[in-house]
């Protein structure tokens, strides 16, 4: 059975600074950034144990759908 994740809103104040990238949030803050999803990946693994539980979601541009993802 998978666990149920709990719901996160965007925070629309990523907006700004990270228009069209894919980011990964940990505690309210941006632990990785990348306007590619295998850089940001990569960025995550090197972060290794310090990404699990960070919330990966790419901003979107306007008319774009919401991706999101879990690390754990």
């Amino acid at each position: 059975m998978l666990e149920r994740v709990e719901p996160v809103r965007r925070n629309q104040e990523l907006d700004a600074a990270y228009l069209g990238q894919w980011v990964a949030v940990k505690d309210g803050s941006v632990v990785a950034h990348s306007q590619h999803p295998s850089g940001l990946v990569n960025q995550l693994r090197g972060l290794g144990d310090e990404a699990k539980g960070a919330v990966v979601q790419r901003i979107p541009v306007p008319g774009e759908p919401l991706y999101l993802g879990y690390m754990s």
